[in-house]
């Protein structure tokens, strides 16, 4: 049995660094979130944009 603070652990990126999804809504795509997408690296955080 793994506990929760188990598998954050195991999957875990670095102390302190911060994951951020950007999704966009229905009749676009993630095209949308470029300039927040440019900020939010600069800015030092891991970023993705989900493509459908």
């Amino acid at each position: 049995m793994v506990t929760a603070s188990q598998a954050v652990e195991a999957g875990s990126a670095a102390v302190g660094t911060v994951n951020i999804l950007l999704v966009h809504g229905a009749n676009a795509d993630g095209s949308g979130w470029r300039g927040v997408y440019e900020i939010l690296k600069k800015d030092g955080y891991n970023v993705s944009v989900v493509q459908q």
